[in-house]
Parts: C-alpha cells; sequence; structure tokens
C-alpha cells in the first residue's frame, strides 16, 4: 500500500511542490517594483530623503511579504477544494515556513534589482537563476540527481530544492519542526545573507 497516495493521484504530490515554483512570482515583483522606480525616475528621489538604505529595502520586504502570504491562502485553498489535494498537516506552521521561503527568495531579488538596470533584465534574471531551474534540479517533477555532483550542488543552491521538501511534507504526512528544521533553517540562512548583502550594497546608494 502507498503511504499518503493511495490511489496514486499526480495531484497530491505535484501541487504541493508547485506551490514553490508559484511564490517565485510575488518574489520576483520586489525586483520588478524597485526597478521600475528607477527606470521612472522616483528611486533617485528618495536619495534626497532621510530615509536610508535598510529601511527601503525592509520596507519594501515587508509590503510583499505580506502580499505573497495573502497569495499562499489563495493558492492552498484552491489546491483543497478545486484539485481535492489533501491538507493535513498545521496551516499556521506551514505559512512560518512559506515565509521565510519568501525571505529567502526576496533577498536574492532585492540583490537582482540592484544589479538589474530595468524591468526585463531583472526578469530576464530570475527567469533563468530560479523560476526555470526549479523544474528541473529541484526535485519537482523528478527526484534530485545525485549522480552528478554539479547539478546536486546547483539544486541544493536553489531555496526552491528546500520549500518542496517542506511543503509536500507538512501537506501530505503532518510533518513538524523536528523533521523539517534542516529544510527550515537552510532556508533562513539564504534569506539572511541575502538580505544583509542587499543592504550592506544599498545603503552605498540610499543614505
Amino acid at each position: 500500500r502507498v503511504w499518503f497516495n493511495p490511489n496514486l493521484r499526480s495531484q497530491p504530490s505535484m501541487i504541493p511542490g508547485l506551490m514553490a515554483v508559484v511564490l517565485i512570482l510575488p518574489a520576483m515583483s520586489v525586483a520588478l517594483g524597485i526597478t521600475r522606480e528607477k527606470e521612472t525616475g522616483t528611486f533617485e528621489t528618495l536619495v534626497t530623503t532621510p530615509i536610508v538604505g535598510r529601511e527601503y529595502l525592509l520596507g519594501k520586504l515587508v509590503v510583499y511579504l505580506s502580499l505573497g502570504l495573502i497569495g499562499t491562502l489563495l493558492a492552498l485553498a484552491v489546491a483543497t477544494f478545486w484539485f481535492r489535494v489533501p491538507f493535513r498537516g498545521s496551516l499556521p506552521l506551514y505559512l512560518l515556513f512559506t515565509s521565510i521561503y519568501l525571505f529567502a527568495l526576496m533577498g536574492f531579488c532585492l540583490l537582482v534589482a540592484h544589479i538589474a538596470g530595468n524591468q526585463r533584465s531583472a526578469t530576464s534574471i530570475i527567469l533563468l537563476a530560479l523560476f526555470i531551474p526549479s523544474f528541473f534540479l529541484t526535485g519537482l517533477t523528478f527526484p534530485v540527481d545525485e549522480s552528478s555532483r554539479a547539478s546536486w550542488l546547483v539544486g541544493q543552491a536553489l531555496p526552491a530544492t528546500h520549500f518542496i521538501v517542506i511543503s509536500r511534507g507538512i501537506t501530505l504526512k503532518a510533518l513538524g519542526m523536528s523533521y523539517l528544521w534542516p529544510e527550515v533553517l537552510t532556508l533562513l540562512g539564504m534569506g539572511i545573507a541575502a538580505t544583509i548583502l542587499s543592504v550592506l550594497v544599498f545603503q552605498k546608494r540610499l543614505q
């Protein structure tokens, strides 16, 4: 008897994993919002205000993180009531871990926003670095290839790899922190490192 999916339906496995890919889009909005301000000239006007770099970036994170969590609730509702995917775990715990995942994604997107000069460049970088690899190297459609050291390292460097484990674990198996803490700490470390680097870079331009 197959555990957690006795009817061998594809939806219970694929849809919780797809949550990791879908949530890249609200994170990408951070980079698009900042680059749009560069293009329209409103970004330069911030230099003349008392705002500092960390305040600007944290403000962006709070807004888009909140929107991302709202999108998560809507996506879970569609998965549960439309696609009949069982949700066996804790919803508050899922939202907590999702916020950490969004934090890691948005930290990377903040760096992209500093590198890219316009929205088109930011979109291309995020699609190539996060979105497309998340379909093939993260364990979404097939297990992570451990025979190739290079592909395994790239997969481990992608936040989606760790959130897929979290999403499927909570949704299908009702796992808790005692099982998922390695993935949670990895995402938290990615988010902290990327955000600190973003703040250091932006402070050179916003004082």
